[in-house]
């Protein structure tokens, strides 16, 4: 597992918009958001998802683990990475916890 604050870096890096590869003329005139769940992946592979109809992506969800640092199954980051290579696009939303992960939320932030 990586610290927080390179995780952050990372998901930064790799959640940046590329907006700048855009002219505004381009962008839509609204956002289109689709939900990807991490536990989904092997019916639905994120690979498959209509990223050229949609402005986001909320990924869900990000653990944290028993030593309170972020973790991101890594095999995903490199579907996202590959993902944001073709639809530059395309905006990562990173979604933390959820239902059944959230406890140790608190004590992370």
């Amino acid at each position: 597992m990586r610290n927080l604050s390179l995780a952050a870096a990372l998901l930064a890096t790799l959640f940046a918009d590329g907006a700048g590869q855009q002219t505004p003329a381009v962008r839509p005139a609204f956002k289109v958001i689709g939900y990807y769940a991490d536990w989904t992946a092997s019916r639905y592979p994120l690979s498959g998802i209509p990223a050229g109809k949609l402005t986001h992506v909320n990924y869900a969800f990000a653990k944290i683990g028993t030593d309170n640092r972020l973790t991101v199954k890594t095999g995903l980051f490199d579907q996202i990475t590959a993902l944001k290579q073709r639809h530059p696009h395309l905006k990562f939303i990173l979604s933390v916890g959820g239902w059944t992960d959230s406890g140790p939320f608190y004590e992370m932030a």
